[in-house]
């Protein structure tokens, strides 16, 4: 039984790949709990630090009147 896989054994000794990047993290020692990050904007992926504050609960745009 592998972490994150089907409750089965699929190949003698399990799969050896990591499919997945989690797994690879996991692998290297490196893997973090996603509550245990601290995101302050997403600057780091290519978007503008944000400018507007928080001002409560919007409507949705979608939602028909």
């Amino acid at each position: 039984y592998q972490l994150y896989h089907r409750g089965y054994v699929a190949v003698k000794g399990g799969a050896q790949d990591c499919p997945y990047t989690y797994m690879r993290d996991m692998a290297a020692g490196t893997y973090r709990l996603p509550w245990k990050v601290e995101v302050t904007d997403g600057t780091s992926c290519g978007f503008n630090a944000p400018t507007r504050g928080y001002r409560g609960a919007e409507s949705n745009p979608l939602d028909e009147d």
